[in-house]
């Protein structure tokens, strides 16, 4: 599988570029600075290409592909350019030697997935979505706002995009249920607070009566509102995205709305957890006696996640004053205490944010606040710290992982949940080479299998389970026996 380095300091267009290449089966990694790809390619897997942004703090994309060509020696890495700079000629870039290849921002898709497929030579059997989405017909999308400035704002930034398209715009929750069955839209963005229907109780009718991909659009911060969204994610929503400014329907922060909504519109539509029965399944005839005992749980979630976490966490409940439980989820800004608040009132666990120097103890539930990593800072203290984003996050599931292999050696239990991407499964590598353990969520049973599959893909699982069947081997490899060191 080819390797490929995605730089830009820029979170938004490092989500642009991933979905652009989605579809052509490759390995992504993602660094947010020269310096930070430079340390990746010195210290990381081999790497066949990457696509660099021009204009970045510190080391500039050019200075950067000087410094890779050096690094990389009789079998050069192959360097992709992308800029907004509309001063910068392609033709005088290519003669520096330095470069392989050259896109002005914004990126044509197609053009640029097409393009890395030609430098890695790639079968022309592997898929290149975005070129494909081309030839179908257009995602077709309901817009559900109760305010016109809302549904205007949203209208504008989809139109502009031929691959989208706008089917019908509801002012309410009943209306968006009305609208679902009518028009049978692949996906619905629905604002969480509404008057009447809101959006939990939109989102769970829809999945009743017309289940549809449900993604929920807010700019509400902190309180009830928040909670309530994550209560939406537990109903059948696939994910919560922030409301763009009106701004250029031609900027950043339009382009990643309208790729997440193309990646998202090829999840399959899955009816919220709940509806299924929650008994245990038999476990694939794993003993007991068979597992090493776990002394720290440690989960890296994305899309999906919330309401996952939020299953899985009350069948912990036997074990949850036994061992640490450290969480990581991708979650908005601004959301990520609401999210504890909630996963404390759904679970029934005391789930708190993780704050730097905080003790780490048995009996404590602790979530990754939003734009910090969660680390294990020693066996008994946590670390929040800022640093660099791993892969494009931060918080992330590596450096989480990886601190738990560190202190807990074999003790360490990786849990890898729904997700989008490869967060954390860097990470799950340390817990192996440690002696630990991994669990991974069934992709059959994800929201978005992304991350799982990336971790079955690589060989790190040693148990894939649905999630109803997560809670009780967790359970048992905490309270298994401890295996003599000698």
């Amino acid at each position: 599988m080819p390797r490929v380095l995605v730089v830009d300091d820029s979170v938004v267009m490092r989500d642009i570029v991933r979905a652009h290449l989605a579809g052509l089966g490759l390995d992504l990694d993602f660094a947010a600075s020269g310096e930070d790809a430079l340390s990746r390619l010195s210290n990381g897997p081999p790497v066949d290409l990457v696509i660099t942004d021009y204009a970045m703090p510190g080391m500039d994309g050019m200075t950067l592909a000087r410094k890779v060509k050096e690094k990389s020696g009789t079998l050069p890495i192959k360097i992709v350019l992308i800029s907004a700079n509309k001063e910068l000629r392609e033709r005088d870039l290519l003669g520096t030697g330095l470069l392989d290849a050259f896109f002005p921002k914004p990126i044509d898709g197609s053009q640029l997935a097409a393009r890395v497929s030609a430098l890695l030579a790639l079968s022309v059997q592997s898929p290149v979505v975005p070129s494909s989405r081309r030839a179908r017909a257009a995602i077709r999308v309901v817009v559900a706002d109760d305010t016109e400035v809302g549904r205007t704002l949203l209208a504008r930034i989809l139109k502009v995009d031929p691959e989208i398209e706008v089917v019908g715009m509801a002012r309410d929750g009943q209306g968006a249920v009305d609208l679902a069955v009518r028009e049978n839209p692949q996906l619905i963005l629905l604002d969480a607070l509404m008057p009447g229907l809101d959006g939990v109780a939109a989102t769970r009718r829809i999945m009743a009566l017309a289940p549809t991909r449900v993604v929920i659009v807010s700019d509400q911060q902190g309180g009830r509102p928040a909670a309530q969204i994550f209560a939406a994610t537990e109903a059948g929503a696939l994910d919560v995205i922030s409301r763009p400014g009106w701004g250029d329907p031609m900027g950043p922060q339009a382009v990643a709305l309208r790729e997440k909504i193309k990646m998202l519109s090829e999840v399959p539509v899955v009816r919220r957890w709940s509806d299924a029965p929650r008994s245990v399944r038999s476990r694939r005839g794993v003993r007991p006696s068979s597992f090493q005992r776990a002394t720290v749980i440690s989960i890296c979630a994305s899309t999906g996640g919330p309401a996952a976490i939020a299953a899985l966490l009350p069948g912990l409940a036997p074990v949850a004053s036994s061992v640490p439980i450290l969480i990581v989820q991708h979650v908005l800004a601004g959301f990520d205490e609401a999210l504890a608040e909630w996963l404390t009132e759904v679970t029934g666990l005391q789930v708190r944010l993780a704050t730097h120097g905080m003790p780490l103890r048995a009996g404590t539930v602790l979530l990754a606040p939003e734009g910090r990593h969660l680390l294990a800072q020693s066996p008994n203290t946590i670390a929040v710290v800022e640093g660099p984003p791993v892969g494009g996050h931060r918080p992330s599931g590596t450096p989480l992982f990886e601190s738990v292999a560190r202190h807990f050696a074999d003790g360490a239990l990786g849990v890898m949940l729904t997700g989008m991407g490869t967060d954390g499964v860097e990470g799950l590598r340390a817990i192996k080479a440690a002696g630990g353990s991994v669990v991974v969520q069934s992709p059959d049973s994800c929201i978005v299998s992304g991350m799982p599959g990336a971790a079955i893909a690589r060989g790190y699982a040693d148990s894939v389970l649905s999630l109803d069947e997560m809670a009780p081997e967790i359970v048992e490899r905490v309270r298994a026996p401890a295996r003599s060191r000698h």
